[in-house]
């Protein structure tokens, strides 16, 4: 028996319990979990960040759960605005690991599983002999470089209201903390004896800090509902349609977007483009609305705002082409449910993105950042649907392998196996 230890920052099948019926979505890692508490080899726990107290532990269909509580406090306010957000982050750190720590001794389990880089989690590795493996989502260290792709720091402090500045929650505020992640990263990575990782962007990048890590590839599971639908053109006339997924960050590019939406309707090409994620109201879209003077409204961009599953799939499977104009990306989920759907897609050629569609073959890689280029590609696109349609059933196949959930089952239960057996053999020398 294989007992597992995950530490992530949702709860994955205790969403539900945790959220109640707000919640919206359940995203890979809850698929994933599904399929791992079939096998009878293996005990899974799952330590999550929690805002409830008190955090007893709860056991939920086959899995035990181990609520890390944050607490909040009047003084996390004051000291950002005095400019001592540091020294809460490194506070905050403190009492997270030293509930990790409990729970790590509590289970005693034979491998931690770490899901992302971008919190505290990797640090446990200081204070435990049990084999630890980190699992890479995003990386803070690029990210934080590509923090200002398309809308400068300049232009974005200009446009920044005075409320937020005074409140110290603008764009270079959360700058600033993201520097701080990227510094706690390089000490988690350097560290890192094991690595699971999806693309050859992330594992150049982690080799980079850790030469000596031992490097796994570990695919994604998608939501459910993206492996029951194909999506099929509508073969009636109707107004081209694009849907692209953001969240609310600068490095997202809906700059890009905007003002290829923008070059489109110059064209006097006839367009809606959906915009799950988003709404005008979200702070990334105000900012760069208002740097490049332009809005959604001028151009026929739709913000829907932010989707339940089923919901999304409806706007893609009703799309002609799904758009990613992302200027730094590991994985993206949205972009790999969009490939699974059979959607024609084109992307921006960012991060781990090339290895997931290829060029000519499964998709369209454009050079991120290029609102020109991306405006000709869709126009270029909607006269050449053959070769989009094409392109889209090949994405599919490509899909379906990666993000098979019996291979992803076998592939993860491999690498702890295979943790187990080189820590042992390390510490039996």
């Amino acid at each position: 028996m294989l007992k597992i230890l995950w530490i992530t920052n949702t709860p994955c099948g205790a969403a539900k319990k945790e959220y109640g019926k707000n919640n919206i979505g359940g995203g890979w890692l809850t698929s994933l979990e599904h399929e791992l508490k079939q096998n009878n080899d293996i005990e899974l726990h799952i330590a999550y960040l929690s805002s409830k107290y008190p955090n007893d532990s709860f056991v939920l269909e086959q899995v035990t759960y181990h609520p890390i509580y944050l607490p909040t406090s009047p003084k996390d306010k004051l000291y950002r605005i005095i400019g001592k957000q540091n020294e809460i982050l490194s506070q905050k750190d403190s009492i997270i690991l030293k509930q990790i720590e409990a729970i790590v001794n509590i289970v005693n389990p034979n491998v931690i599983h770490i899901h992302g880089s971008e919190n505290c989690f990797g640090l446990i590795q200081e204070k435990t002999d049990i084999p630890v493996v980190i699992s890479i989502q995003g990386l803070i260290n690029p990210y934080y470089i590509k923090y200002y792709s398309g809308i400068s720091k300049q232009q974005t402090n200009r446009n920044e209201s005075c409320f937020k500045r005074l409140k110290k929650t603008t764009f270079y505020d959360h700058y600033k903390y993201f520097r701080f992640c990227a510094e706690r990263e390089s000490r988690i990575l350097n560290k890192a004896q094991f690595i699971i990782g999806r693309t050859a962007w992330d594992k150049n990048i982690t080799k980079l800090f850790n030469p000596h890590s031992t490097y796994f590839q570990g695919e994604e599971l998608l939501r459910e509902e993206f492996y029951k639908y194909t999506w099929e053109r509508n073969a009636s006339p109707h107004l081209f349609t694009i849907t692209t997924t953001l969240s609310d960050n600068l490095n997202k590019g809906y700059e890009t977007l905007l003002l290829a939406a923008e070059q489109l309707s110059k064209s006097r090409f006839s367009f809606l483009w959906n915009v799950i994620g988003v709404t005008s109201n979200s702070p990334t879209i105000k900012i760069i609305e208002k740097a490049l003077k332009h809005t959604s409204s001028q151009f026929n961009i739709q913000l829907l705002g932010k989707k339940q599953a089923d919901e999304m799939m409806s706007y893609l499977l009703d799309s002609d082409v799904y758009c990613q104009v992302s200027h730094i990306e590991n994985s993206p989920n949205s972009l790999c449910e969009a490939m699974l759907l059979g959607m024609p897609c084109i992307a921006s050629n960012a991060g781990g993105t090339s290895s997931l569609l290829k060029d000519g073959d499964t998709g369209i890689l454009i050079q991120d950042g290029d609102p020109f280029n991306l405006a000709g590609a869709i126009l270029t696109s909607s006269t050449h649907l053959e070769e989009l349609i094409s392109y889209g059933k090949k994405a599919r196949e490509v899909a379906l392998l990666r993000h098979n959930r019996e291979k992803a089952r076998l592939q993860y239960y491999n690498i702890y196996k295979t943790i187990i057996q080189q820590h042992n053999e390390k510490h039996s020398i």
